[in-house]
């Protein structure tokens, strides 16, 4: 839990890339009410479970990350 709370300085913690990015485009699709993308290569549980922050602290994602510290 440490470890992740330093990294809020870093300069791509508030900016998911590659799969990340994916997973929260999705999130932010489905906090939106849009649902998420219907594809079969991508696990469906964490883009609903990364909705949850997006709906409630809006589009960053360091809120994001730190409730997935908080669940890991």
């Amino acid at each position: 839990m440490l470890y992740g709370l330093s990294l809020r300085g870093e300069p791509l913690f508030d900016s998911p890339v590659v799969d990340s990015g994916l997973a929260w485009a999705d999130a932010l699709s489905i906090a939106s009410g849009g649902g998420g993308e219907a594809v079969f290569y991508k696990p469906p549980l964490l883009p609903y479970l990364l909705s949850l922050p997006a709906r409630l602290f809006g589009p960053e994602a360091g809120p994001a990350r730190l409730f997935l510290l908080l669940l890991s």
